[in-house]
């Protein structure tokens, strides 16, 4: 998972495993130390270097002004053949790779396999025309998650134009980068895939801005004109109140809201939408404007009305209610049992309806499915039906639902 920082380099590799993570530059004058040579400063004469020919010590101080420019995180050096030979210690840090396992060709094994034929073959032309080179792949960290990279390759030459080595280094892209970097044709391309629909309603001018997918969701072309009176007229008739008050109540108490209603397609056809919506406020606090995200769910309401109209046909009694216990679904077998309709039940508290079940095994095997979140089976006589019921309670992802199955003849 890609995470966000402004702090480079070190908050990329910010955890339990942290060691000093030094910059480029700092990490040339350890090693300009480590072998006892001194690297001539950019803005004076070239001095004599025992390790360094002039060529080379040339390269190193314009390869120290480019990664100067630049916020490199992790960094290492590689012979023209491709082998690493030294990597600075945020390598360890963030690949947990240890030197008998970076060393040689080993250092690829920390890409994705799917990115490292692309590594090689950029190493390759790299050397072939002895000019930096850029990727972007996936890095393994060495909690074996991947963090997306953005890799420059710079070869240094002897005074021959011999290649003498290659340095590597790599930046963390994060997700706020990643955002800047998509285009308007690749975020619209997104939400198209998405099938998400987005609108704007400027409640001072009454003007409608809308994407071509909302266009699309109600089965208009892109360049129809959108009014509400246009919306509120493709809404279906039995919906259409409820989406009007429920806009108006969204946009007076400057709160989310979450519905879902039926649109009439100009040929004819329905469809189920569902729309989030929330009301936004000017610097001075008035309300300006009310923004949401709408998609179609017509197949799932058509998988509910294909689930209901089983429920419907068997003959046990089916019920449902959410978190707080209120009834969100009964079928016939259970307005049989029960002797209510269905319009008096739903919206009603479970205990409320059947305050006998209370202190009694059958509540606890209901509190036990929904706090527990399993399965749960209970055979008995009912004290509210004053049958004897076999029922099964199981969990859903808002509440629990019960079938129970009478036994009394049994």
């Amino acid at each position: 998972m890609l995470t966000s920082s402004d702090e480079k380099p070190r908050a990329c590799f910010s955890d339990d495993r942290r060691e000093e993570v030094c910059s480029p530059v700092s990490w040339f004058r350890v090693r300009r130390d480590q072998h006892a040579m001194t690297l001539p400063n950019h803005n004076s004469q070239q001095e004599d270097n025992p390790q360094f020919s002039s060529g080379e010590a040339a390269s190193v101080n314009r390869f120290l002004a480019v990664v100067m420019q630049e916020s490199a995180d992790i960094f290492g050096l590689l012979t023209p053949r491709g082998e690493m030979h030294e990597v600075s210690p945020s390598w360890h840090t963030f690949t947990g790779q240890e030197k008998n396992e970076y060393r040689g060709k080993g250092w690829l094994a920390a890409f994705h396999p799917a990115d490292q034929p692309q590594i090689e073959e950029t190493l390759l032309q790299t050397v072939a025309s002895r000019r930096s080179s850029e990727w972007t792949c996936q890095m393994r960290r060495y909690d074996g998650s991947y963090r997306l990279m953005h890799w420059r390759l710079i070869p240094l030459r002897e005074p021959s134009g011999a290649i003498s080595e290659l340095v590597a280094y790599g930046t963390a892209i994060t997700m706020q980068e990643l955002a800047k970097q998509m285009s308007e044709a690749e975020k619209q391309l997104a939400l198209n895939a998405s099938g998400v629909g987005l609108w704007d309603w400027d409640c001072l001018t009454h003007q409608f801005l809308w994407t071509e997918q909302e266009k699309a969701l109600f089965g208009w072309s892109p360049d129809t004109s959108v009014t509400h009176e246009r919306f509120l007229g493709a809404v279906h008739p039995a919906d259409r109140e409820r989406v009007d008050r429920i806009s108006a109540c969204t946009l007076a108490e400057q709160r989310e809201h979450h519905t879902d209603y039926r649109v009439i397609w100009p040929d004819g056809s329905m469809h189920w939408l569902s729309d989030r919506a929330r009301s936004s406020a000017d610097a001075h606090g008035k309300l300006r404007h009310l923004v949401g995200a709408t998609f179609d769910i017509t197949d799932v309401k058509q998988a509910e009305e294909r689930i209901t109209a089983l429920l419907e046909s068997i003959t046990d009694s089916f019920s449902h209610v959410d978190r707080q216990w209120r009834y969100t679904y009964v079928n016939r077998g259970w307005e049989k049992l029960m002797g209510k309709k269905r319009e008096e039940v739903v919206g009603r508290s479970l205990w409320d309806m059947l305050p006998e079940l209370l202190g009694t095994p059958f509540e606890r095997v209901y509190r036990e499915a929904m706090t527990m979140r399993q399965t749960r089976h209970i055979e008995g006589f009912h004290p509210s039906f004053r049958r004897w019921l076999d029922i099964h309670v199981y969990p859903t992802p808002d509440g629990v639902s019960f079938d129970l199955h009478d036994i009394t003849d049994r």
